[in-house]
């Protein structure tokens, strides 16, 4: 499906997007509330490496659900839930950090001085894809190396290697 059809929902080219300063956007367009939709950042190797799910809006006077509502992938952490999608109609949005999943997690874990953060995205191209619908549409995404770093994109890699090695290993 082409991201150029106006019969069905619209999913818009991403901004490049900068390690170390920030997230990734993506923004998308139904023209009718979608019943199923599952937003995915694959990497260069067409691993899903990060998914967020469609959820209705919530309703006035609901608790969590702050980044359904407001169609900004919103949630986790204390924050309503795990991220989610808006599933209405209308301009909406979804915003990665930029970070591959963390490490697995269970209750009573105690990590001194640590976190199960995932590691940063490396520089390189990537591609968002939106489902809505049995309906599938993809954008290219880049993320860039931050211009006033030092690092190169060989040490950026090595450090991702070894962040992917000590999350797996926790």
């Amino acid at each position: 499906l082409e991201a150029t059809n106006n019969t069905y929902d619209q999913l818009f080219a991403p901004a490049d997007a900068i390690r170390g300063a920030g997230a990734a956007t993506f923004q998308y367009l139904l023209k009718q509330p979608a019943k199923k939709l599952t937003l995915e950042v694959l990497d260069g190797a067409g691993q899903v490496i990060y998914s967020v799910e469609g959820a209705p809006p919530a309703q006035p006077g609901q608790r969590g659900g702050r980044g359904a509502a407001e169609g900004r992938g919103g949630g986790g952490r204390g924050r309503g839930g795990a991220p989610s999608a808006s599933l209405a109609a209308g301009l909406n949005q979804v915003t990665w950090g930029l970070t591959y999943p963390g490490a697995t997690t269970f209750p009573g874990m105690v990590l001194w001085g640590a976190s199960t953060n995932g590691p940063a995205a490396v520089p390189g191209k990537y591609l968002v894809r939106l489902t809505v619908d049995g309906h599938v549409q993809t954008q290219p995404l880049t993320v860039r190396r931050h211009p006033l770093r030092s690092a190169t994109d060989a040490d950026l890699k090595e450090q991702f290697d070894l962040a992917l090695r000590i999350r797996d290993k926790v």
